[in-house]
């Protein structure tokens, strides 16, 4: 079980935003990429060997979260060439 950030009774003026939100997203043909990464987190199986990613500092951890479960396994390499 989860704790829940926010006391009981803000909990319906948030779901009532949230829901807001998402209506406003679909009304207006744009997409929440948290919301996409959450939704195919449930479909999405392990089939790479590896993937490469720049800028991987820039994904949320939902995103990585998506991504990592894409891996049969991982193993994390990283590298500032920058220098």
């Amino acid at each position: 079980m989860h704790a829940c950030l926010f006391a009981p009774a803000q909990r319906d003026t948030l779901y009532d935003l949230f829901d807001k939100y998402r209506q406003w997203l679909a009304d207006s043909g744009l997409y929440d990429l948290n919301l996409v990464a959450q939704a195919w987190m449930e479909a999405t199986q392990p089939q790479y060997d590896f993937v490469v990613i720049d800028e991987v500092q820039d994904l949320t951890p939902v995103q990585l979260r998506l991504v990592l479960k894409m891996l049969k396994q991982y193993n994390i390499l990283t590298r500032d060439c920058s220098t």
